[in-house]
């Protein structure tokens, strides 16, 4: 088995693996699982996720998890299930992640939960940190981390279910010796969550409510004082979002109606800020059906408040849809989905300062609204071969204007800023499987037609080939992703893993990403910003439950 090990990471070597760049949106299933180095993504069978355009009935909960980014095959058909306790206490679990490689590596998650239906909790810590870019240290400016830390408790009763959770995130950007001013920026977010869930009996008829508040603060580590707002260097948000829904179902119909407030200001001093309070409310009404063949649904809504639009206080919403599901004679579905009309929100500041990499906002932002239509088509052929087709067409109404990053110009105190876009967005998502044997082979295709959001790329490009063991005791993978656009690097994404069962619950992994950048020390620009992301490395993983 060791000799096995040393010849399939050679030949994976010497095939190359690529870095999955967080400003890369197409993202190759089961390449490797620490994409931004916080963040656990997994799923060797996944397709691309249409969820945005019709919505679907939530999956059945199972109580036992699968390990990130595998799925065993076992004699018995289940994992092994560890029972800490006995008596009334029930199955306790944990389950984890943890690793380090080179260029100055670290990832550890962790979590203990208890998923039955009496007294059940859950408990999440997360943190990694990423010390050096290629040939550049940390020690000058090139790093990043993030520690993350979650506990929820679940309350069940014969016809209500509460849960109450808590949330630590934070993160840390080191600036790279770019700014005159600061060294890194950092944001933290303390958060609360109330879930409450009643069923009326057999009536159908469910009432759902939930709500977050949290704290957000970014700040930077100051080199110099300079002339820029006391909100660059140090700003507070609070915001909170209770809501609830109710609703009817019975047979595959459903009726209802939802309700939404959200609260978002700024605490303490500030500068020249344009708003420092954002209210709103909305109101909408709805209906669907939905069956193992088809899904459709309708939605009607108002919001209004106190920053809703540049000429008006309200602002409606409205959006309909379908998606059928055609059984074909290979026992595979035909699946087309439409949706489209009239949305309307307003994005949080905390949600777009960590969307958009070195930039911060100095004021809150006002609701955007855009008319919109969303198709998707899956086409299965053969028994191995799935195309899978997605558009997404949006178009700013009302003059409420979508926020991102503007990376055209520095502020003063030397990161980026925000600014309103009124832009037509219309984006095609493609993509073919083709599954050979123990292969599975994948290409995609994303293409922005018109506008291309700030941390994006026009076309992105990919492929990728997975081998797994008949009895998925071992495997690799090696693919490429390409950005093709003017403000790309033309150099390619080249990345691949390897990994080992060792036991029903344990798998070792060897995984390298952008290895061209890791071989050559060359380095990768975020999106002509100046700065630059991770390119290159090279990471061991263990991952285990029990």
């Amino acid at each position: 088995m060791k000799k096995l090990f040393v010849v399939m990471f050679a030949f994976c070597a010497a095939l190359g693996f690529a870095q999955n760049n967080e400003d890369e949106k197409i993202q190759l299933p089961e390449m490797t699982t620490t994409v931004s180095g916080d963040t656990i993504v997994a799923g060797r069978d996944a397709v691309p996720d249409f969820s945005k355009v019709v919505p679907s009935a939530g999956e059945e909960k199972n109580i036992m998890p699968k390990l990130p980014g595998e799925h065993i095959v076992y004699d018995d058909g289940a994992e092994p299930e560890a029972n800490f306790f006995t008596g009334e206490n029930k199955n306790v679990y944990a389950q984890g992640l943890v690793g380090g490689g080179f260029p100055g590596d670290f990832i550890g998650d962790f979590s203990v939960f208890k998923d039955s239906n009496t007294d059940p909790f859950r408990i999440e810590f997360s943190h990694f940190s990423r010390n050096g870019y290629g040939k550049h240290t940390a020690g000058d400016g090139y790093f990043d981390n993030g520690t993350k830390l979650y506990a929820e408790k679940s309350f069940h009763a014969i016809e209500s279910d509460l849960t109450i959770g808590g949330r630590y995130d934070r993160c840390c950007t080191g600036l790279q010796g770019l700014n005159a001013y600061f060294y890194d920026m950092n944001s933290q977010k303390v958060s609360g969550v109330f879930l409450f869930d009643h069923y009326f009996g057999d009536s159908g008829f469910e009432f759902y409510s939930e709500s977050e508040a949290y704290w957000y603060n970014r700040y930077s580590g100051i080199i110099n004082d300079g002339n820029f707002l006391k909100q660059e260097k140090n700003v507070n948000v609070f915001y909170t979002d209770p809501g609830f829904v109710f609703s009817w179902y019975s047979k595959g119909f459903s009726a209802g109606l939802e309700c939404n407030f959200q609260l978002e200001t700024f605490i303490g001093k500030h500068d020249e800020v344009i708003t420092d309070k954002f209210f709103r409310g909305d109101a909408t009404l709805f209906t669907g059906y939905e069956s193992d063949l088809v899904t459709a649904f309708l939605r009607g809504g108002i919001a209004g408040g106190t920053e809703i639009g540049y000429e008006r206080n309200v602002v409606p919403s409205f959006s309909t849809g379908a998606e059928v599901r055609t059984p074909l004679s290979n026992g595979r579905k035909l699946v087309i989905g439409l949706n489209g009309g009239l949305e309307t929100n307003h994005e949080q500041f905390s949600v777009l300062e960590r969307k958009y990499k070195f930039a911060q906002m100095t004021s809150l932002t006002k609701e955007s609204s855009d008319w919109f239509a969303n198709s998707k088509i899956v086409i299965p052929l053969f028994d191995s071969i799935t195309l899978n087709s997605g558009i997404e067409f949006k178009k700013t109404a009302f003059d409420n204007y979508a926020w991102e990053g503007d990376y055209s110009t520095r502020k003063t105190c030397g990161v980026f800023g925000f600014k309103p876009y009124d832009r037509i967005l219309f984006t095609t998502d493609n993509g073919l499987t083709v599954k050979y044997g123990i292969f599975t082979l994948r290409g995609g295709w994303r293409a922005h037609w018109k506008h291309v959001p700030s941390n994006e790329y026009r076309h992105s490009v990919e492929g990728s080939i997975a081998y797994d063991d008949e009895f998925e005791r071992w495997g690799f993978s090696a693919g490429v992703v390409e950005s093709i656009d003017t403000k790309s690097d033309k150099c390619p994404n080249l990345r691949g893993n390897i990994y080992l069962n060792i036991k029903k619950s344990m798998r070792l992994s060897l995984e390298m990403e952008d290895a061209i950048k890791l071989f050559s020390r060359k380095d990768r620009e975020y999106v002509e910003s100046g700065y630059l992301v991770r390119a290159g490395s090279v990471t061991f993983l263990s991952r285990f439950f029990f």
